[in-house]
């Protein structure tokens, strides 16, 4: 458990840094779905201290990693803690049941893990989970990897579709200025 830190789930397969410094690169990859704790952003919130136990692995690791490889919502964490509990499962139908149940809660399916979550049990390609004409993949569309620092998500409102955009240190209740 991390006190004083921000739970966050990386987006997209990703280095871990000893130092908010491209030189400092370790062997160490986190991969999409993988859970982190984010405690502390500098270099005008390029960068993000974080503590994850990465696929594979069995003891956590502590480092730096860029910002456009997190991604905060608490229903895009609730993806990546239910794939580590499905495929933590040993008894088949039971992790069938588990898979199920994810895949068809329609409160996940909009959100910007979830072809991620599909394409890691094989469900189909991911790539064709955002519509071209939604919101969400417009606003996709429009971000080069998504290397910006924010987060996006879909939302209903009472039947109307709002997306949501923000920057990830309001996210941490940081500002450029406390990093």
């Amino acid at each position: 458990m991390a006190f004083d830190a921000i739970p966050f789930a990386i987006d997209r397969e990703a280095s871990l840094y000893r130092r908010p410094d491209v030189l400092t690169k370790t062997d160490t990859k986190l991969v999409p779905l993988d859970v982190v704790a984010a405690f502390e952003v500098k270099g005008d919130s390029e960068w993000v201290r974080i503590k994850g136990k990465p696929a594979g692995e069995k003891w956590f690791k502590e480092g730096w990693v860029k910002w456009n490889n997190v991604i905060a919502g608490e229903k895009n964490i609730a993806l990546a803690v239910y794939s580590k509990l499905i495929e933590a499962e040993i008894n088949e139908e039971n992790k069938s049941e588990q898979l199920a149940s994810v895949l068809d809660n329609t409160e996940l399916q909009n959100e910007i893990l979830f072809p991620a979550f599909q394409k890691k049990f094989g469900i189909y390609n991911a790539d064709e989970h955002f519509d071209e004409n939604s919101p969400i993949g417009d606003f996709l569309k429009l971000l080069p990897e998504k290397s910006l620092p924010y987060t996006a998500g879909l939302n209903d409102n009472e039947g109307c579709e709002e997306l949501s955009i923000q920057h990830k240190t309001d996210i941490l209740g940081l500002s450029k200025e406390n990093a």
